[in-house]
């Protein structure tokens, strides 16, 4: 941002100024006051801020009409910001990616990959690269069929079994419940899932603190549950329950990285993998924030993956993102959450 977004304002700034198109030039200056502002308030940079006073003076005695002159005052901001961007952001990135460069051929870096290499023991091959994105729609009445949702109360289809919370003793929040597909999951004992997680004040994103459950039906419960059908759910801005709906849209993801493998990869692979993964989904390559994280022993593959701040409910995980995995028999689950 500091370095394309001044160059493009002051580029189109220049050519409108050039021509007298004097409000162009002060519409494509706008673009570039978020790094004015990061100059001025966060570094508290006087040398940016007085330079740009002599340009205040020059544009009103150069133009008769005030919007000329403005024209020019904002152009000098942009100008400014653009040289300052470039002298101090430029040599600092390249300057890191020489030495990342460096680092990925030394003798110390290669060591250190097969040093992780030999240590990574999970086993991947139960992992499907079919996925099926989500789009949510507030539900404007309650859902009462066993179907893929968010929030509200969940449906069982057995007997209710509500998770209670390690940590509190109170039974845990609902966040969803997903219906397993085979054509996206494969063959599978359980027809459903619901996810729960205790919330603040506990280690709810670890994954076997007891503080988050996934509850498989048909199934039996690998936590302490009770028979409540209603309970807590999430919860929107206005701090009332909301449930939601969804749109699923089937694609496929790339193939499953280990991290060790990421850590020398390009940047432009690097920028395509995120890009082709890292989103709230069904199913699919997970897309870990942190470290790899996978229930072991034996094979699993991604039930879910929720982005936080592609969530229109409230999480504790909004800087995260959420992790649920199945095992391949369908008997299993486990939550975990990054960030």
């Amino acid at each position: 941002m500091f370095t394309i977004l001044p160059t493009i304002s002051t580029i189109v700034g220049i050519c409108c100024f050039y021509y007298g198109f004097y409000w162009l030039t002060l519409v494509a200056s706008v673009f570039c006051l978020p790094v004015i502002f990061y100059r001025f308030v966060v570094e508290i940079n006087f040398l940016f801020t007085f330079s740009v006073l002599p340009l205040t003076i020059l544009g009103a005695f150069t133009h008769e009409s005030w919007y000329g002159g403005a024209a020019l005052w904002f152009l000098g901001w942009t100008l400014v910001s653009l040289v300052h961007s470039y002298m101090k952001y430029s040599p600092i990135e390249k300057q890191q990616k020489r030495e990342n460069a460096v680092y990925k051929h030394s003798p110390e870096f290669k060591h250190a990959i097969e040093k992780e290499k030999t240590a990574y023991n999970f086993d991947l091959s139960g992992l499907s690269r079919k996925s099926a994105s989500l789009r949510f729609k507030k539900a404007n009445t309650t859902i009462n069929e066993p179907v893929t949702k968010f929030g509200g109360q969940p449906i069982w289809i057995e007997k209710p079994l509500w998770p209670i919370s390690k940590s509190t003793g109170k039974p845990m929040k609902f966040i969803g419940q997903i219906a397993i597909d085979e054509r996206l999951y494969g063959a599978s004992k359980a027809r459903m899932a619901y996810i729960f997680y205790a919330g603040d004040e506990t280690e709810s994103w670890s994954m076997d603190s007891e503080d988050n459950a996934v509850i498989l039906q048909p199934g039996t419960p690998e936590i302490i549950t009770k028979t409540l059908s209603d309970g807590p759910s999430l919860l929107c801005a206005n701090e009332k329950q909301c449930e939601y709906s969804v749109q699923l849209h089937a694609h496929e993801d790339s193939q499953f990285i280990p991290e060790y493998e990421q850590r020398t990869s390009s940047d432009k692979v690097s920028n395509k993998y995120h890009k082709s993964n890292f989103k709230t989904k069904l199913g699919g390559t997970p897309y870990f924030i942190q470290s790899d994280e996978f229930p072991k022993p034996g094979k699993w593959q991604l039930l879910l993956q929720l982005k936080g701040n592609d969530l229109p409910f409230d999480v504790d995980f909004n800087l995260g993102c959420a992790y649920v995995f199945i095992n391949s028999e369908g008997t299993s689950a486990k939550f975990v959450w990054q960030y």
